[in-house]
C-alpha cells in the first residue's frame, strides 16, 4: 500500500497490538489474575516471563540492526524458506509426546520456547512458528505449544510495539496515528478468527503443510524480486 518509510515499519510493528488483544480476550481467565500484583509471583506469571526473557534481551541489543538489514522482501523471503524447512524437520524428527497442560509446564520448557522465540526477531520467520517448534522439541505437544506460544507473545509484542511507537510518536502525524488505529482494529478482528482456525488445523495437520507453504511462498517472492 506504499506507506513511506520509516512509517511503514512502525505500522507493521504497531498493529500487532491488535492481535495481542485478541489473544488476551480469548484467554481472559488466564490473564485476568495478573491485573492483581499479588499474582505476579505465581507460577503461570513466571512461566510467561521466563519465555520472554531471551528474545526481549536480544531484541533490545539488535533492534536497530533488525530494522536496518532484515526488513526487506529478500530477507523475509529467505526467512520464510528457512522457517518452513525447520517446521518440516520438527514434524519429522522431534520426539513425540503427549499434550502437557500449561499448569504442568516446567521452567525448562519455558526457557526452550524462549530461546526458539529468538528466531522470530528475523522478520518473516514467524514468532508463533518458532515458539511452537520450541514447545514441541521441549516435549509439550502441538496444541499446548500453540497455546503457550500465544500466551508468551503478549508481554513481548506489547513491549516491542510500545517501544517502537514511543520512539516514533513525535514524528507521527495525526493521519498516521489514525492509520495505525484502523490497522490495529482490523488486526484484532482477523486474529480472533485466525487463532481459532489455526488451532483446529494444527491439531489435524501439525506443522509440515505450513512449512511447505512457506517455502513455496518464499521462493515465489524471490522470483518476483529477480524479475522486478
Amino acid at each position: 500500500i506504499h506507506f513511506p518509510e520509516p512509517f511503514a515499519q512502525t505500522f507493521e510493528i504497531a498493529i500487532q497490538l491488535g492481535a495481542i488483544l485478541a489473544v488476551v480476550s480469548l484467554n481472559w481467565s488466564f490473564f485476568s489474575p495478573f491485573f492483581n500484583p499479588k499474582n505476579w509471583l505465581s507460577k503461570d506469571f513466571k512461566l510467561i516471563i521466563v519465555g520472554c526473557i531471551p528474545a526481549a534481551v536480544l531484541g533490545v541489543l539488535i533492534h536497530h540492526a533488525i530494522k536496518q538489514y532484515l526488513f526487506n522482501p529478500l530477507g523475509v523471503a529467505i526467512a520464510l524458506i528457512v522457517g518452513g524447512g525447520l517446521m518440516v524437520i520438527t514434524d519429522s524428527l522431534a520426539p513425540s509426546s503427549k499434550e502437557v497442560p500449561i499448569e504442568n509446564m516446567t521452567y525448562k520448557n519455558a526457557l526452550v520456547v524462549g530461546l526458539f522465540q529468538c528466531l522470530s526477531l528475523w522478520p518473516g520467520m514467524s514468532r508463533s512458528a518458532a515458539t511452537i517448534m520450541g514447545g514441541v522439541w521441549s516435549g509439550l505437544g502441538y496444541r499446548s505449544s500453540a497455546r503457550y506460544s500465544f500466551l508468551v507473545a503478549v508481554p513481548l509484542i506489547c513491549a516491542a510495539s510500545l517501544f517502537d511507537l514511543g520512539k516514533s510518536a513525535t514524528h507521527l502525524t495525526q493521519t498516521e496515528f489514525g492509520l495505525i488505529a484502523v490497522g490495529t482494529i482490523t488486526s484484532f478482528i482477523v486474529a480472533i478468527f485466525s487463532i481459532r482456525i489455526f488451532l483446529s488445523l494444527l491439531s489435524r495437520f501439525k506443522l509440515a503443510p505450513f512449512g511447505y507453504y512457506r517455502m513455496i511462498l518464499g521462493a515465489f517472492i524471490i522470483g518476483l524480486e529477480v524479475v522486478m
